[in-house]
């Protein structure tokens, strides 16, 4: 009888899932056709315009999340929430999920994103992530500048530094574009580190492939790491940021090997990194 409940539940939660993400769709839609071009006719300010459109997006994120933990798919428990919002910051995140950036976005009203390019095109978040004014990673040599002006205005940049989800059993694999982005702007980076109870909507993964138990989601966000001492010790901005990136992704390491996290490759490879 208990294996009749457990596939009960297990049901249940692939159509609880089907749905949000519907919903998830059908939202982006008609923030596109309805609300934005609204926006667009009674704001004037573009500045003004995108920092309505944040909260605007950032409200409906955290209304996501809610809903996902209201029809029983997963829960989560958020520490240090208030150092997401420090201004002019870079915010970096491991990215083991689909719904990360979900999570995070609903957790900072105001926050600027590097998105994939594909990202723009799509139906479901082209406009919302227009309207936002977010930033797109296909920008090339534009892209640091972008991000280097937002910083030194006091806005904030979410980025992962994976570039794409983990991939499982793979080493993480961090790129340098975030280092390169602190580093210009003399940004310091605050890094949250994101744990799931059980794998989930991982890299190649299915909506519909979800876990045997309801899953959990703890999110921590540390103090700031400084990038002020890579420019004092380093020869160039470049070694600056080779040297960080390593530095970023030993972090990460040693965080997800703590709790038992890792991919498999990288288990050997944990050791002496930044300290939070």
């Amino acid at each position: 009888m208990a294996a009749v409940w457990i596939r009960i539940a297990r049901l249940w939660r692939i159509f609880a899932t089907g749905f949000c993400f519907s919903v998830f769709g059908i939202g982006g839609i008609l923030l596109t056709l309805l609300v934005f071009p609204l926006l667009r006719l009674f704001v004037r300010s573009p500045d003004t315009r995108r920092r309505y459109a944040q909260r605007l997006i950032s409200l409906c994120f955290y209304g996501f999340v809610l809903l996902m933990r209201g029809v029983g798919v997963m829960s989560w428990k958020v520490q240090a929430r208030e150092r997401l919002n420090r201004r002019g910051h870079l915010i970096i995140a491991n990215h083991p999920s689909l719904i990360d950036v979900v999570m995070l976005i609903a957790l900072m009203p105001e926050v600027d994103c590097i998105v994939n390019a594909e990202r723009f095109r799509n139906p479901f978040t082209g406009g919302p992530i227009r309207a936002a004014g977010y930033i797109n990673n296909s920008d090339g040599p534009e892209l640091i500048e972008q991000c280097r002006a937002a910083l030194q205005q006091g806005r904030c940049i979410l980025v992962f530094p994976e570039g794409t989800r983990s991939k499982p059993g793979k080493p993480l694999d961090f790129r340098r574009g975030p280092a390169n982005i602190a580093l210009h702007a003399q940004a310091d980076i605050v890094p949250a580190t994101i744990l799931f109870s059980e794998s989930t909507l991982t890299k190649g993964d299915s909506w519909y492939q979800v876990p045997k138990r309801r899953f959990r989601v703890n999110i921590s966000v540390d103090t700031p790491i400084l990038v002020q001492p890579y420019l004092d010790n380093c020869e160039s901005v470049p070694l600056a940021a080779r040297k960080l990136t390593q530095d970023l992704r030993q972090y990460y390491i040693d965080k997800l090997a703590a709790a038992d996290k890792l991919p498999e490759d990288d288990h050997s490879r944990s050791g002496r990194g930044l300290k939070s």
